[in-house]
C-alpha cells in the first residue's frame, strides 16, 4: 500500500491560463520567426554588395560558381615558381597540403610546404579530383580606388541640392494645400 501511494501520475495542465499562455508564445514565435526571415532576404542584397567591394578584379571575373566571400588560391613558391595548394589524401587516410609542382595523368609530383628540402613527393591519382586550398583575400583598397576614381564630393554636392530642392518643394506645396483644406 505504502509502494502505490509513492507513484503519482503525471498529468498534463489544462488550466485555461497555461493554454492561453502557450498559444501567446507560439504566435510571438512564428512572428519574430517570420521577421527574422524577412529581415534576412531584405539584408541579403547588402551582404553581397559588401562581399564584392571586397574582391579583386581577377575574383570578380571568376566563374559563375565562384564562392561568395573574397578568396584566392593559396600559393606556395618552390625553386623560384609559384604553385597551387591541394589537400592531398594519403594512404595513411591524413590530408595533407602539399604544393602540386607536376601535373599527370595517373601520377603526379608535389612538395611539401612545411617541410621543402625533403624534394618531390610522388603522389598517385587524379589531381583534378582534388580541393584547392584557398585563403581569405580581402581588398579594402579598393575603396580609396573608387574615390580618387569618381568624384564623390560633387556627387554628394549634386544628391544634398536634389533632396533640399524637393523637401521645400513639397514642404512649400503641403503647406498650400493645408491652407487650403
Amino acid at each position: 500500500m505504502a509502494a502505490a501511494t509513492r507513484v503519482q501520475s503525471r498529468t498534463v495542465n489544462t488550466s485555461p491560463w497555461y493554454s492561453h499562455q502557450l498559444r501567446k508564445f507560439g504566435l510571438i514565435a512564428i512572428v519574430t520567426l517570420m521577421t527574422g526571415i524577412i529581415a534576412i532576404a531584405y539584408l541579403l542584397p547588402f551582404g553581397n554588395m559588401a562581399t564584392i567591394s571586397l574582391k579583386s578584379q581577377d575574383q570578380l571575373a571568376g566563374s559563375t560558381d565562384s564562392p561568395i566571400l573574397p578568396v584566392s588560391p593559396e600559393t606556395f613558391t618552390f625553386e623560384g615558381e609559384a604553385y597551387d595548394v591541394y589537400q592531398v589524401p594519403t594512404d595513411d587516410g591524413v590530408m595533407h597540403e602539399w604544393a602540386l609542382v607536376k601535373k599527370g595523368r595517373q601520377t603526379s609530383q608535389f612538395v611539401d610546404p612545411s617541410n621543402p628540402g625533403a624534394g618531390l613527393i610522388d603522389w598517385t591519382g587524379s589531381w583534378r579530383t582534388l580541393q584547392i586550398n584557398n585563403t581569405l583575400d580581402i581588398h579594402p583598397e579598393n575603396f580609396p580606388i573608387a574615390w580618387d576614381l569618381l568624384n564623390f564630393p560633387l556627387l554628394f554636392r549634386n544628391t544634398l541640392v536634389i533632396a533640399i530642392t524637393g523637401m521645400i518643394g513639397t514642404l512649400l506645396s503641403s503647406i498650400c494645400v493645408a491652407y487650403a483644406f
